[in-house]
């Protein structure tokens, strides 16, 4: 649970600074939305990995972007995204925790297989 919720979750108060900004999501099958007629579609960082910021105010605050449908309840992702930007300023990167965990699987898988194919090449067995 300490890794999930961090070890300041019990406090009771703490300050925490982060600008969301919300677009309507993509429609299904890449049709075009009315609004967005014209305009160029964006795109969106998925798994975090890019840090950006904006300037508030003379301050410069974590930026979140995320598409949202219309008529979709936005309580839950900026739950989430308050609950990983916290993660963030204690040191925990889950996104980048990831990509270093599902790297060195497909280094691990890689090197199974080129062992298999070096196998197969010594007995003659085609790929």
């Amino acid at each position: 649970m300490r890794k999930l919720k961090g070890k300041w979750a019990g406090r009771k108060r703490h300050g925490m600074s982060a600008a969301k900004t919300g677009s309507a999501a993509p429609s299904p099958a890449g049709a075009p939305r009315p609004e967005a007629a014209g305009s160029a579609p964006r795109k969106y960082d998925r798994l975090g990995l890019d840090d950006s910021f904006h300037d508030l105010l003379g301050l410069s605050v974590p930026l979140i972007r995320m598409p949202v449908a219309p008529g979709r309840s936005l309580a839950i992702p900026i739950e989430v995204a308050a609950r990983n930007q916290h993660l963030r300023a204690r040191g925990r990167h889950a996104a980048r925790d990831l990509v270093a965990c599902l790297k060195a699987t497909l280094q691990s898988l890689g090197a199974e297989l080129d062992a298999a194919a070096e196998e197969d090449a010594e007995r003659g067995d085609p790929v």
